[in-house]
C-alpha cells in the first residue's frame, strides 16, 4: 500500500514537471519580492499549481562560512531570478534519495500553492524537512513532490501552501569536536530554523499567513502539536521528526510556527554525546582528521574548512565513520 502510494506521487511529480509553464499573462501573480531577491515561478494547469524552486534563505555556507551557522542574506540579489530549478542537495553519500545536483551552496527552500490564489486569502503553510538519519536527503526527491497534498487541500475546501527545505548533514550540519565553537553547532538544525525565520518574513509575499505556519519532516503524518497560537507548522518523519522535536523543545525567542507533525521520531537527542567525545581515538572528528590530513588541535576546524571540497568531499561526508555508532550525522549536546 505504501509502495502504491509512492509509485502515484512519483508518476504524478513526472506528469508535472512536463506540464510547467511560466505563464507570461500572469507573469505579475507569479512574480515575488522577496528579502534575497526577486523570483518568477511557474505555473501548471494541469495541476493547479503554481511553484517557486530554489530560493535561497541564507547565504552559501562555502569558504569561511563552511561549518558556520547559517548567516541570513541582508542584501537582495539584482534583477528577477527565474525559480525554475531545485537549488542543490546538500554534500552527501550517493544513496536511494539523492536527486539532481550536489554542492555547499544548498540553503535554498521551495514554495508550492493553489493556482490563482488570491491576495486576500493568507493560507496556512506547511513546511516539511526531510529525514535520512541525518546523514543524507534533499527536496528535489520526486517521491516528496507535493501536488497531491496541495489537490487534496483544494479539494476538501482548506487550500494551503507547502514549503520543503534543504537543510545540511552529515560532516557538514554536524560536525563535532571540543574545538568547534558553541555557536557552530548542530548546524543542520540552525539551518531549519533560519528557514522558519525566513519564511516569517516571506510568506506573506506568497499569500500564505505567517500566523499559520507549520513545520513537517516527510508527507503528512499524525500526532499534532500546537505549541503556539496561530504560528506556522512543521512536519518532519525521522531525521525530520526528531528535527520538529527539537525546535519544540528549544524553541526560538520569536514563535516561528504553530503545530509539529512527527513521524518515526529519532530524538531528542537524550543520549546524544558532548563534543569533546568525537575527539577521542578512533571517535568521529579524530578519523576526519586523519583521513584529510589534519592536525588536531586548535586550528583543525580551520584546516577542514580550507580542505578543497571537489578533492575531499567525499571523506567530509562520510565524516570518518568509526566501527562504532558515534557517527557526524546527529545532533550534540553542548556541554560549555
Amino acid at each position: 500500500m505504501v509502495w502504491q502510494f509512492f509509485v502515484v506521487i512519483f508518476v504524478l511529480s513526472l506528469t508535472y514537471s512536463n506540464s510547467l509553464l511560466v505563464r507570461e499573462e500572469d507573469s505579475s501573480d507569479l512574480l515575488v519580492h522577496l528579502t534575497s531577491g526577486s523570483f518568477v515561478g511557474q505555473s501548471s494547469t494541469t495541476n493547479g499549481t503554481e511553484r517557486w524552486l530554489g530560493i535561497p534563505f541564507a547565504q552559501p555556507p562555502v569558504g569561511n562560512l563552511r561549518f558556520k551557522a547559517p548567516v541570513a542574506i541582508t542584501t537582495p540579489a539584482k534583477g528577477i531570478q527565474n525559480a525554475t530549478q531545485f537549488g542543490n542537495a546538500c554534500p552527501q553519500l550517493p544513496s536511494a534519495t539523492t536527486f539532481g545536483t550536489q554542492g555547499e551552496d544548498c540553503l535554498t527552500l521551495n514554495v508550492w500553492r493553489p493556482i490563482a490564489t488570491s491576495g486576500s486569502e493568507k493560507l496556512p503553510t506547511l513546511v516539511w524537512f526531510y529525514g535520512g538519519a541525518y546523514m543524507h536527503g534533499g527536496t528535489a526527491d520526486p517521491t516528496f513532490e507535493p501536488t497531491r497534498i496541495i489537490e487534496r487541500s483544494t479539494t476538501t475546501n482548506k487550500p494551503i501552501i507547502f514549503v520543503s527545505v534543504n537543510w545540511r548533514v552529515n560532516t557538514f550540519g554536524f560536525l563535532a569536536s571540543k574545538h568547534v565553537p558553541l555557536e557552530d553547532l548542530n548546524v543542520g538544525l540552525q539551518d531549519q530554523r533560519a528557514a522558519l525565520i525566513f519564511l516569517q518574513d516571506n510568506i506573506a509575499r506568497f499569500r500564505g499567513d505567517p500566523e499559520k505556519a507549520s513545520a513537517h519532516l516527510y508527507l503528512v503524518h499524525p500526532s499534532l502539536m500546537n505549541v503556539h497560537h496561530s504560528l506556522t507548522s512543521v512536519t518532519q518523519q525521522s531525521a525530520g521528526a526528531g528535527s520538529v522535536e527539537a525546535h519544540i523543545l528549544f524553541p526560538a525567542k520569536q514563535p516561528l510556527f504553530r503545530a509539529g507533525i512527527m513521524d518515526s521520531s529519532t530524538g531528542p537527542f537524550k543520549t546524544a554525546p558532548v563534543p569533546a567525545i568525537y575527539d577521542e581515538l578512533n571517535q568521529p572528528f579524530s578519523n576526519l582528521l586523519e583521513l584529510v590530513g589534519c592536525a588536531e588541535g586548535p586550528g583543525s576546524v580551520e584546516c577542514l574548512r580550507d580542505t578543497p571540497f571537489d578533492s575531499e568531499q567525499p571523506a567530509l561526508a562520510a565524516h570518518g565513520r568509526p566501527a562504532r555508532r558515534l557517527r557526524h550525522g546527529a545532533p550534540v549536546i553542548a556541554d560549555r
